[in-house]
């Protein structure tokens, strides 16, 4: 009920976040997984996640960047001191408290304070790609992806110029605008965050967040 991938060996605990993480994802599409103790025990989980067309990323180690980016994300955390960390999954923020999703022992709840405490700052998030969208935008050449982007951004006001796949002075200053909206860094540039938070805006609810719905 609470979307837990249980396991009972602290061994598997890693690979349970995994699957938690994942069912994060799939449900957000409207999407069920269902897998018995047999199947997991030998499920090839790099080949799931492909399958299913996500990808993975190192979580940022602070926890600022962490609640910026707003992804959920596999966390290791060390719940006592001199314990070994283990894997859960952060799946939601909330005024004062973390919520995570730990296959050993359920949902459990933690202060901002505990959890930047505990949070050894090793994590890793899921993502997905933008359709139309990949990386490295290319310059200097018509590219596809920059066509499609180039059309998000004038949909969203932010840039005034023509489709024309050119990654330009217009198209920078537009991705500047996206950047500062969001409280990124405004370089002009589609890095990784600025990919992912991108992929938040264009796929909505597709994506899931630790954020409160409004």
């Amino acid at each position: 009920a609470d979307g837990v991938f249980r396991v009972e060996d602290p061994v598997e605990a890693e690979r349970g976040s995994y699957l938690t993480l994942a069912r994060l994802w799939q449900s957000a599409v409207g999407e069920e997984i269902a897998i018995t103790p047999q199947e997991f025990k030998g499920l090839d989980l790099a080949r799931l996640l492909k399958v299913w067309g996500i990808y993975q990323y190192p979580l940022p180690s602070e926890y600022e960047s962490v609640q910026a980016l707003s992804y959920p994300g596999i966390v290791w955390i060390r719940m006592e001191e001199g314990a070994q960390p283990r894997a859960m999954v952060l799946s939601a923020a909330h005024k004062g408290h973390l919520t995570l999703l730990d296959p050993l022992a359920g949902e459990i709840h933690l202060s901002e304070e505990e959890f930047q405490i505990r949070f050894t700052g090793r994590g890793v998030l899921f993502w997905k790609e933008i359709p139309g969208i990949s990386l490295p935008l290319a310059q200097g050449v018509s590219d596809a992806s920059v066509r499609t982007l180039q059309a998000v951004l004038k949909v969203w006001g932010h840039y005034p110029g023509p489709v024309d796949g050119i990654l330009g002075t217009l198209t920078q200053t537009a991705i500047k605008t996206f950047q500062q909206q969001w409280g990124l860094e405004a370089t002009g540039q589609v890095g990784m965050e600025t990919y992912l938070i991108l992929a938040q805006a264009v796929l909505d609810h597709r994506v899931p967040t630790i954020r409160e719905k409004p």
